[in-house]
């Protein structure tokens, strides 16, 4: 189908077979043709010509900034999946070390002892306080208080630890397992 022609009288065709543009036979680009207008080269035979070609045009670079983001996306979820390997690279165990999980464990026994002698010194506390202020109404009061408040201070320790107390000796069984099934 012919379209027009250029600056020296060359006629410009496009093959709807093909989807190409030619000059005097010699193929090109929709975008050689539009630049080439742009200069003031084009003869177009028709206006609708003109505008179709600068349709086809603007389709034509939607569809190639689409495929340009297509491509950054997947190129920068690429980029963020090789970053998450290597952060999670990074936190694997490089050297196994029973001795961690023993000292880890201790630790966390440690910190459950804190925890509960804690409790009961806060529980001891308040019972010794609530105790004095009611001295005047129930003498025991200070005696009994500080120590019902100390076990319920206890008991609440109790509770606090026990997860902690469980990961320490789910530690110390993996440690065990693991010695005695390594093969030196």
């Amino acid at each position: 189908m012919r379209i027009g022609t250029d600056g020296e009288g060359r006629v410009i065709t496009y093959d709807e077979s093909t989807n190409q543009f030619a000059i005097a036979d010699i193929t090109t680009t929709l975008e050689k043709v539009i630049a080439y207008d742009r200069g003031g080269q084009v003869k177009w035979d028709s206006p609708e010509l003109q505008k179709w070609a600068y349709d086809a045009e603007v389709a034509r670079q939607s569809q190639v900034q689409q495929e340009q983001f297509a491509q950054s996306q997947s190129q920068q979820e690429a980029a963020a999946m090789r970053a998450e390997e290597a952060r999670l690279r990074s936190l694997m165990v490089q050297g196994y070390d029973s001795n961690t999980s023993v000292k880890l464990a201790g630790a966390l026994n440690g910190v459950a002892t804190f925890i509960i002698v804690a409790f009961i010194f806060v529980g001891v506390s308040n019972g010794l306080m609530l105790g004095v202020l009611s001295v005047k109404q129930f003498s025991l009061g200070i005696l009994l208080f500080p120590v019902l408040f100390g076990l319920f201070g206890w008991f609440l320790g109790w509770l606090s630890v026990l997860l902690l107390r469980v990961i320490a000796q789910g530690l110390l069984t993996v440690t065990q397992i693991e010695a005695n099934t390594r093969r030196n």
